[in-house]
């Protein structure tokens, strides 16, 4: 008889970390974690970052597979390799393409002149000059006679035939007519369209809800596309209506609800409704990203919040966007870091350093590039990298 009392194990519980995948310019490319420790005990010609729990590494000049453990679940065999996505991975074999499944399996054969990635359950082939899609299976939903493809976006693909563009659908239908000069990404429902080189947008129908009047376009944000027109910048709503007026220099997109704008060479910042809540009196003002954005007064860049008031002070040359928390800065031709609080807390001494993602940095000296944490403690030491990238895997 069973104990009941007795504990019945289940799947063993993943937890997530970094890792991060190194290519030094003398050909060798590993596996580290987050602290510096070398992992799997292997050295590869070249490695990639983790995607779906696999990376493709190279040796003997050809790419396999790697899982979180390092053992090679895909040989060393093919010619070129990609990050898995949806479960596939493109792969190349005597110069066709075609693709793989975590297992390895070679579930749509090397037959193809190029792919693309799959994009909602299809992936963009081309075969004899034109371009189609197959879905998992390797059925083909859309025949190859299309002469440009773009993957999925918000259910939809971008197809070019004959100089012109138009959509269709993960059917293959052809849900916008095949007459447009250009043709942009699905965003929130909106899509820009070109004809006689005015900028327009549709939505999901095929409809035509912004009038083919404007010169320059972005897309929608906060229900609201900054649309160019004589010159001058302004915004149109979904209903087509320009409810912020074309008096703008330039007009930036809405970020965490406000839109930095440029009148007579001054910068400001303006609500949805229009209202300018922080006055054009900057040099120079960026977009707002984790509260915070940046500013320039008088050749110099500070960060302000959504109130205006400067929380990072005037007195760096350069600056980028905040990143988990810390934004990179340049003092005196050096790069450091500052926090949210405006406080310097990784010192300007840097010749290059990029934003944080993950808890890590790249910095650079002397052309010699380091990875760095949040404390600024190296991680990856000084060398001659050529490509350091990392990801957030799954361990079990």
């Amino acid at each position: 008889m069973a104990n009941h009392n007795e504990h019945i194990a289940g799947p063993s519980p993943k937890t997530s970390k970094v890792i991060i995948a190194v290519n030094t310019s003398h050909g060798v490319g590993y596996f580290t974690d987050c602290e510096g420790r070398m992992l799997f005990n292997k050295q590869f010609e070249e490695v990639r970052t983790f995607a779906e729990g696999l990376a493709h590494v190279k040796q003997n000049g050809k790419w396999g597979f790697i899982n979180t453990k390092g053992e090679e679940v895909v040989p060393c065999k093919y010619e070129g390799a990609w990050w898995f996505h949806e479960g596939f991975a493109q792969v190349d074999q005597n110069g066709k393409s075609g693709f793989i499944n975590t297992n390895g399996e070679e579930v749509i054969p090397c037959n193809y002149d190029d792919t693309g990635r799959f994009s909602e359950g299809l992936a963009p082939v081309k075969q004899n000059g034109k371009w189609g899609f197959l879905n998992a299976k390797g059925e083909a939903v859309v025949p190859c006679q299309y002469d440009k493809v773009e993957e999925f976006n918000e259910g939809f693909s971008r197809v070019g035939q004959n100089g012109k563009w138009h959509y269709i659908n993960t059917n293959g239908e052809e849900v916008v007519p095949c007459k447009y000069d250009d043709v942009g990404w699905f965003h929130k429902g909106f899509a820009q369209v070109v004809q006689n080189g005015k900028i327009g947008y549709i939505n999901t129908m095929g409809e035509e809800v912004v009038p083919f009047l404007y010169d320059d376009g972005n897309y929608f944000s906060d229900g609201l596309a900054n649309v160019k027109r004589n010159e001058k910048w302004g915004y149109v709503n979904t209903k087509g209506e320009e409810v912020i007026p074309c008096t703008y220099d330039w007009a930036a997109g809405f970020e965490e609800g406000l839109a930095n704008v440029k009148r007579n060479d001054k910068w400001g910042y303006i609500n949805t409704k229009g209202e300018e809540v922080i006055p054009c009196t900057y040099d120079w003002a960026g977009s707002f990203s984790e509260g915070l954005a940046k500013v320039v007064q008088n050749g110099k860049s500070g960060y302000i919040n959504t109130m205006g008031e400067e929380v990072v002070p005037f007195q760096y040359d350069d600056g980028d966007d905040f990143s988990e928390g810390l934004a990179n800065v340049a003092h005196n031709e050096k790069w450091g870091y500052v926090n949210n609080q405006g406080k310097e807390v990784i010192p300007c001494t840097y010749d290059w350093a990029a934003g944080f993602e993950e808890g890590l940095a790249k910095v650079q000296n002397d052309e010699i590039a380091s990875i760095i944490n949040k404390e600024g403690k190296v991680i990856v030491a000084a060398c001659e990298y050529w490509e350091t990238y990392w990801s957030v895997v799954e361990i079990e």
